[in-house]
């Protein structure tokens, strides 16, 4: 069950319980929704989320595995949308025989581009993504039927423009290192 909050409130209450720094970022209002997990809108929110996109999907990916949010990524790239996910190369090689053919479709998929960050280093542990430079998706559950379907955790769905651009920043940088390994 969604429960919509702002982030207004949130921000105020750790300002007040923060000793005095100046902050990072001024506080910023948005339409937040929050999912808890494990439960059904879990499993499907990021789907529905992803099919709303029309410019671009900028995904970064502790782990990829569930079929529905492959599914999604794949039907966007097919409106046209760019699509373009960066995955821990680590956790990538631990899915199941179907699951890494269903990554490499889609990694092969016309308007999909696909990195690993280089293995050995240490892990990327992102669990978000940002469409369109507006929406901002990010939480503690794995993009995998466990992390939706089976294990207690969140799905944060942040509708603020400059917040889904900082993300975007923050991606932009993991993207262009050097030692990424590029899929094709």
């Amino acid at each position: 069950m969604a429960r919509p909050l702002t982030l207004l409130a949130m921000t105020a209450a750790f300002f007040l319980a923060a000793p005095s720094a100046a902050p990072l970022h001024e506080p910023t209002l948005a339409s937040v929704e929050i999912y808890y997990g494990p439960s059904v809108d879990t499993n499907i929110i990021d789907a529905q989320t992803i099919e709303r996109a029309v410019k671009g999907v900028d995904m970064a990916a502790f782990v990829l595995t569930n079929a529905k949010i492959i599914d999604a990524l794949t039907a966007a790239a097919d409106r046209g949308v760019r699509v373009r996910v960066y995955l821990d190369r680590d956790q990538s090689a631990r899915g199941t025989q179907a699951q890494d053919a269903r990554l490499e479709a889609l990694a092969r998929h016309k308007g999909v581009a696909l990195k690993y960050k280089a293995a050995r280093s240490e892990a990327m542990h992102f669990k978000a993504y940002q469409i369109d430079g507006r929406v901002l998706r990010t939480g503690s559950a794995n993009f995998s039927w466990s992390g939706v379907r089976a294990q207690d955790n969140d799905v944060v769905i942040i509708h603020q423009p400059r917040l889904a651009v900082d993300f975007a920043h923050k991606f932009e940088e993991m993207w262009a290192r050097s030692d990424n390994e590029d899929v094709r």
